[in-house]
């Protein structure tokens, strides 16, 4: 070990950077002086510029990792070798931000079904169950489990904070199984040797594999487990406030998240916009309903007729049955049928006119205009009925009036 790596760890220690964050700061500081092979502390400003241009040019490396070099480099320079280099400072590299992968209910319990070994399954549960970090989860005691409170006892968790998380009874069970099993001694997770935790590595490898067992095509880590407890927890209605006590963040905006996530919110936004652009399909701008949407509503009423078809309650004596009725927003299509194979409809024919007088009224009180009369087949008659000013309850009241004829 050289000084300047002796110098540096000490300097990581004194400013109270966690024992991982030291890790990855040395093996940053080790690819920096293989890359010139050089000792670090010869090098000059202008070889930190062609380095860093390096990373994101050549090598093409994520922004998370180059982040990593910039820390790294800076703490090293600033703060052991004590250098004010302004290359330092115009380093910028801005943080992505990506949403996480989320499982649902039915994949979290079939992945994990997937792990062969019981020490990385239980890890993996307790990560899902409880909301923990990986390294939360390798690190337990046996004393950390409290089953009359149901509780446990997360030690040292990011920042060095303790905070506790509810323990659900059929983890309590699988826990009290497992112990019965192995009689664990300090470590609940412990390695082969029983005088380390379980490598969270290993851990990583048994999800791996159980992914690739699975039909789950997502893109899986240890961290996905969390990001699934929070999402679920929040489907629930549980509060976001409390949902950040359980994780352990420190802001709030960093638990905001989720939200994003939640089955609840996509299909509150999906309908909303469903409802918004259900207008946009025109054809050369004119007004009418281009042909994808005439398709769709001869499509839709014919799946609609073979379930319900029944006689059309008017006055006349037209053996005629109403087809269905199909609404697509501006737009909507009533179609009748006759009934016998003599029958056909002609431009003169009453019963168009009948459904007219029953209905229009109703119509025009929800701003629906007259429709335009197309024929298929001879025995088809479909009326198409064009509303500007539409909402959501107009689509629903007139799909509730109309189908008081069928």
């Amino acid at each position: 070990m050289t000084e300047l790596r002796c110098r540096m760890i000490a300097d990581m220690q004194l400013r109270g950077l966690a024992a991982s964050t030291q890790q990855v700061y040395l093996e940053a500081i080790k690819n920096l002086a293989r890359h010139y092979r050089r000792p670090p502390e010869q090098l000059s400003e202008q070889e930190i510029r062609e380095f860093f241009i390096h990373l994101s040019q050549e090598r093409c490396l994520a922004r998370s990792t180059i982040r990593v070099y910039v820390f790294a480099i800076k703490f090293l320079y600033q703060k052991t070798l004590q250098r004010k280099w302004p290359v330092l400072n115009l380093i910028r590299v801005k943080r992505g931000k990506k949403l996480p992968v989320v499982l649902s209910r039915q994949e979290v319990r079939h992945l994990l079904s997937r792990v062969r070994r019981p020490a990385a399954r239980l890890s993996l549960t307790m990560m899902y169950a409880c909301g923990l970090r990986a390294s939360e989860a390798t690190h337990l005691q046996a004393c950390d489990i409290d089953s009359q409170r149901m509780v446990v006892r997360v030690r040292h968790g990011k920042g060095g904070k303790d905070r506790y998380v509810p323990l659900p009874q059929t983890v309590l069970e699988q826990l009290r199984a497992y112990w019965r099993e192995f009689r664990p001694a300090t470590w609940l997770f412990p390695s082969e040797t029983g005088l380390t935790p379980i490598d969270v590595g290993s851990v990583r490898r048994c999800l791996k594999a159980a992914l690739h067992q699975s039909d789950i095509k997502k893109d899986v880590s240890c961290h996905s487990l969390r990001h699934s407890y929070a999402t679920h927890l929040l489907e629930q209605g549980l509060d976001l406030r409390i949902i950040q006590a359980l994780l352990g963040h420190h802001s709030i905006k960093t638990t905001f998240l989720y939200l994003h996530l939640t089955q609840s919110t996509i299909q509150t936004v999906r309908r909303t916009v469903d409802d918004l652009m259900a207008d946009l399909c025109f054809d050369n701008f004119t007004g009418k309903p281009c042909w994808k949407s005439r398709i769709f509503f001869v499509v839709t009423a014919m799946n609609i007729s073979k379930r319900t078809v029944r006689p059309c309650h008017l006055a006349t004596t037209v053996p005629f049955r109403i087809y269905s009725i199909a609404v697509h927003l501006p737009w909507a299509v009533i179609s009748l049928r006759a009934t016998s194979v003599a029958t056909r409809f002609t431009p003169t024919i009453p019963a168009g006119v009948e459904v007219a007088q029953n209905v229009m009224v109703m119509i025009r009180k929800l701003g629906w205009k007259t429709g335009v009369r197309k024929y298929c087949r001879c025995r088809i008659f479909m009326w198409f009925l064009h509303c500007p000013k539409h909402s959501a309850n107009t689509c629903v009241a007139i799909r509730r009036y109309c189908t008081a004829f069928l």
